[in-house]
């Protein structure tokens, strides 16, 4: 006998499962705008439906229920895939990965696993008798010779050591693209209008160790904690759907 979720009504959708409207009731109490579903892809020959988009911050959203139902192979490679989207503020990862909504943490935040890629270019310049090691990442410059520069793209600038540059001005392929997967938490979202990046969690990603469950959030006790987050997912997990729309 197959077990199929409660498709659920709510705000005009109908969700094909209620966990989803949940996630939906969670985003509203804090503020934050989403679309439902609002565009499908083939990813590497296969459907695939995203379940929201995060206007403020070009996330696409993934809800599952439970660990078996969730494709590792095509999470990556919808963060591989899925078009870029525009942002208000700071930009969340590619894609988030949501899982049953837990119970509200008492401190911190709780992190979500976000998966993205990074394209980079790697390689050495000869300068005299000896060659130093360059990478060159979004937002990340850095020389063996010990030189490193964050934010915009420094090119043209006196912010560059001098194998930095020269190395910058032979990186005109594509490069070579990474998977980048950490913890993102939603506190402080009201002020932000963006995902924060979680960095003294409990663990490491399971997308990163290759172990433990994807959907299963990892508290972060070290950061602010926000009421409101709290609230919201006190909201999430009471909503009730059975009587209209209203949770």
């Amino acid at each position: 006998m197959s077990v199929r979720p409660i498709e659920t009504r709510y705000r005009g959708h109908r969700f094909r499962s209620r966990l989803e409207a949940r996630w939906a009731v969670f985003f509203d109490h804090l503020e934050i705008p989403w679309q439902y579903e609002p565009q499908g892809f083939t990813i590497d020959g296969c459907p695939y439906l995203p379940d929201f988009l995060l206007t403020d911050c070009g996330t696409w959203v993934e809800v599952k229920g439970a660990e078996e139902e969730l494709d590792h192979d095509l999470m990556f490679a919808a963060a591989r895939r899925l078009p870029r989207k525009g942002c208000k503020q700071d930009r969340g990862p590619r894609l988030l990965i949501l899982g049953p909504i837990p119970d509200a943490p008492e401190f911190g935040d709780l992190g979500w696993i976000g998966l993205d890629v990074v394209r980079f270019w790697r390689g050495e310049v000869p300068a005299g008798d000896r060659s130093y090691a360059c990478t060159i990442q979004r937002g990340d410059w850095q020389c063996e010779c010990g030189w490193r520069v964050e934010g915009d793209d420094p090119r043209g600038t006196e912010d560059l050591c001098e194998h930095l540059a020269a190395f910058a001005e032979k990186c005109t392929g594509a490069g070579e693209v990474v998977h980048v997967d950490q913890w993102w938490g939603f506190g402080r979202y009201g002020e932000r209008k963006c995902l924060r990046v979680l960095v003294d969690t409990s663990c490491a990603t399971p997308a990163s160790n290759g172990q433990g469950d994807w959907l299963s959030p990892a508290p972060d006790e070290y950061v602010d904690h926000d009421s409101k987050v709290a609230a919201a997912y006190v909201a999430a997990r009471s909503a009730r759907f059975e009587h209209g729309e209203k949770p």
